[in-house]
């Protein structure tokens, strides 16, 4: 008794233990980001001066009733560019095209003419009015091409949540009349050559959106838009689904999804456009949840890939831009260039040091410029973070110019690695590392995760596999004449494959060497961690990449 009435004291005089966020939480979000020196916040209208915006044009007509959108135009072109057409999202029934205006005006900067729609919502008209007023605006952008300065061959759209599922629509049905509605320049084609969806759904005849349909009818935005639900009208989702209309005339289409939103949503969809030999993709955001495209610090990264998507796909050559407002810092700024980053020195630190951001690339020589002085200038690689010591003779104002080599995917945010050419290759400025001395060491002569001094650090990728099946792994390692013997595991779920590190002469002269297989049994994302389990010497060894080769013979 005496123990009952004990234990109930220390629990009623017991402070509360606070509770865990989810990680996939907007706290448990805020909180991952905070641990990597980053925080969510709302976008802002840059205001460019190379940016040109005609607001509030109509674009299509029923009667009375007019849609209008906003333009966003390159200020300098000599020749016709792609134009791109921004649907917005929020379920079918609201939302605004100004939601979506920061992605029009970032395209518009880097090269592309950009109109972001306004469409009939759910409440006004019922399917399949909003995808009649998307394929009327591809067809005026298309009618007025020439006065536009757009290419009529390469008109892309982008959308997010339900405006990625348009997006869907406009690129996979531009064939089905009864889509097409009469909202003007009906003589002139809405075909596609290229879409990129947010998160949106392509699958509405199954999976969450049908499963929605009848579990919670009254919370379902498709029976809201389609005036009934999946058991009486599957005919009306099964018309309404992109995945429905899939052939060899689909135009490339991509996904770009956050790690917390549905990443399995369009599956299905993935597997048959490949099956019909389309180019397609999903793109995978560390800490992204439903929305995130709309929010920093994803939005940089995904404005990056869908520019990356879409000049290879137009091969098209992005003009030169830079990003004024890159970073700041008490010393100065950071500016984003074409080819690299550009550190301007306002002031000089009384310890003379600059300290900037370690961001995921690798760098050739970086060079210190004066008003009559250009030098080369060492970097030092810290845990997280790139230290120049400016000479003592040096006064503000200067730059320091840092070019950027391999990769110009300078987001500080993770990278989850999506498959190219039948597998990942997983470079090591990709790498997340933790623990108290590795780090990635930038310098184009190293590229390297280094300073493995301590057997407890370890590093690890994020990757998004969409083909299971078996693959092998490949190690580039290297190790000092005389350092080699150090055991190590590469360890993915419960999978391990132990390897005796290699003596390769130096640690940057990297062998690679296949280690084993690993077996995703299914669709998803896994973590791919190297971890050392004995040092034999100084350091355990040096990492440049690691290659995840698919076994077709072994799916």
């Amino acid at each position: 008794m005496r123990i009952i009435i004990a234990l109930a004291f220390v629990l009623l005089h017991s402070p509360v233990l606070a509770e865990v966020p989810l990680p996939s939480s907007k706290e448990g979000v805020a909180n991952s980001l905070k641990e990597i020196g980053l925080k969510q916040s709302s976008l802002e209208l840059q205001n460019y001066k190379s940016v040109i915006v005609d607001e509030d044009i109509t674009y299509a007509q029923y009667g009375d009733r007019s849609l209008q959108l906003d333009l966003y135009s390159p200020a300098h072109v000599d020749s016709p560019v792609p134009g791109v057409i921004v649907v917005h999202g929020a379920g079918w029934h609201s939302g605004t095209r100004q939601k979506f205006a920061r992605i029009a005006e970032e395209m518009a900067y880097r090269g592309f003419v950009a109109a972001t729609i306004s469409y009939r919502l759910a409440d006004e008209a019922a399917f399949p009015a909003g995808i009649q007023d998307c394929n009327a605006a591809t067809r005026w952008m298309r009618a007025n091409a020439k006065r536009l300065m757009v290419d009529p061959e390469r008109i892309a759209a982008i959308g997010g949540s339900a405006g990625g599922h348009l997006v869907g629509l406009m690129g996979a049905a531009p064939h089905i009349k009864d889509l097409q509605g009469n909202g003007g320049n009906n003589d002139v084609s809405s075909t596609l050559q290229a879409m990129i969806s947010l998160a949106g759904p392509f699958e509405l005849a199954f999976g969450p959106i049908a499963e929605k349909s009848i579990n919670q009818p009254k919370d379902s935005n498709a029976n809201r838009w389609f005036r009934s639900n999946i058991a009486k009208n599957k005919d009306i989702f099964v018309k309404a689904s992109p995945y429905t209309y899939i052939s060899n005339h689909t135009p490339p289409t991509y996904f770009l999804t956050g790690e917390y939103d549905n990443v399995s949503l369009n599956y299905e969809t993935l597997k048959k456009l490949r099956e019909h030999g389309i180019p397609t993709g999903q793109i995978v955001y560390k800490y992204g949840r439903h929305g995130c495209w709309n929010n920093n610090p994803w939005f940089g990264s995904m404005i990056d890939d869908i520019t990356t998507i879409l000049s290879n796909t137009f091969e098209y050559e992005v003009p030169p831009y830079q990003d004024e407002k890159f970073h700041s810092a008490k010393w100065g700024n950071i500016v984003r260039l074409p080819t690299g980053l550009r550190l301007n020195l306002k002031t000089i630190p009384g310890n003379r040091v600059i300290t900037v951001p370690q961001y995921p690339t690798t760098i050739g020589k970086a060079t210190l410029h004066t008003n009559n002085r250009k030098a080369e200038i060492a970097l030092s690689p810290q845990l997280d973070s790139w230290q120049f010591k400016i000479p003592d003779e040096i006064t503000a104002p200067a730059s320091i110019q840092i070019p950027t080599v391999y990769s110009n995917n300078l987001s500080r945010l993770p990278k989850i690695m999506s498959a190219s050419n039948g597998g990942f290759t997983l470079m090591a400025y990709n790498a997340e590392v933790f623990g108290q001395n590795l780090r990635y060491e930038p310098q184009a002569h190293k590229n390297t995760v280094g300073y493995w001094t301590n057997p407890k650090d370890y590093c690890q990728w994020k990757i998004y596999v969409e083909s299971p099946g078996k693959y092998q792994v490949h190690i580039h390692q290297g190790c000092g004449k005389g350092h080699g013997g150090s055991e190590v595991a590469v360890v993915s779920a419960d999978q391990s494959l132990k390897f005796v590190v290699e003596d390769t002469g130096h640690f940057q002269n990297f062998k690679k060497r296949h280690i084993g297989d690993f077996d995703f049994s299914e669709a998803g994302l896994y973590t791919v961690a190297i971890r050392p389990i004995k040092k034999a010497k100084v350091a355990v060894m040096d990492v440049r990449q690691m290659d995840l080769v698919f076994d077709s013979d072994n799916k």
